[in-house]
This record gives structure tokens, C-alpha cells and sequence, in this order.
């Protein structure tokens, strides 16, 4: 059942050397209606090092175990200004590659479509130890 596929799902992520990560607060119009949107998460699969890479002391991260399974996820908040390109690259300590956990998703399908359209998400970061919020992490397609 359910319990053995999250597990299942668990050997596979420490097999590889996989970890977690959740974009929350993505911004996406309703369906039915157009004028209105709300606010969605999207986890996401990545090496496992990044964070450490791109961090240093990732103990700092907020962690949060994933719903119904036995993996914890980071969570870093959406905070792109409208306008901002790739073409605005920050200072970059590492690159790695990302999909999403639930690939058929119509919120995984619209941040898939947004970044392979040319444009690049900046990822927010609430510091454990300090509780302030820094911009660590940016998405993008190249």
C-alpha cells in the first residue's frame, strides 16, 4: 500500500544521494477563474550536496518532514520580482539539476513552463538560528 511505497520511495532517496526541497507561495491564476490566483507548493528532487555546497552550514535550513512520508524537505519561498530575467544571473556558487516530484501536476506543469520559457525564479530562505530571511537559492532554465 501507501506505506510501502513511501518507503520504497525513502531507500531510493538516500541510495542516490537525493534530497528534498519545496518552493512555496508560487503565485498561479485559478482555472474556472481567471482573474483570481492562489498560492501553491512544488516539491522538488535534487543531489542531495547541494545544499551544503551552496550553504556551507546547511543545519541553518528549516526542515520539515514531507507529508505522509518518512523524508524531511527544505522549504524556500517564492520571491521573484515581476520583470526579473535570467539575463539578471546573481552571484553563483553551484549549479544542479531539479524535477519534480510530481512531474504530471498542473502547479509542477506551470513552474516547468515558467522557467523553460526564459524566465528564473529566486528562491527565499528563513534562517533556523536568526529567523532572517535571505534570498539563497534562484531557479533557472539554460
Amino acid at each position: 500500500g501507501p506505506g510501502l511505497s513511501m518507503k520504497m520511495l525513502y531507500l531510493c532517496l538516500k541510495h542516490y544521494d537525493l534530497a528534498s526541497t519545496t518552493v512555496t507561495g508560487i503565485p498561479m491564476k485559478e482555472e474556472q477563474n481567471a482573474s483570481s490566483s492562489a498560492n501553491y507548493d512544488v516539491e522538488l528532487f535534487h543531489e542531495a550536496a547541494s545544499h551544503k555546497r551552496l550553504l556551507g552550514d546547511f543545519a541553518d535550513m528549516i526542515m520539515a518532514t514531507s507529508e505522509g512520508s518518512e523524508y524531511q524537505t527544505c522549504k524556500l519561498k517564492w520571491c521573484t520580482p515581476r520583470g526579473s530575467s535570467a539575463n539578471e544571473l546573481h552571484h553563483c556558487s553551484g549549479t544542479f539539476r531539479i524535477t519534480p516530484t510530481e512531474v504530471n501536476s498542473r502547479q509542477s506543469s506551470c513552474l516547468t513552463n515558467f522557467l523553460l520559457s526564459g524566465r528564473s525564479v529566486m528562491l527565499e530562505m528563513q534562517r533556523r538560528s536568526t529567523g532572517v530571511k535571505t534570498i539563497s537559492h534562484m531557479l533557472t532554465s539554460h
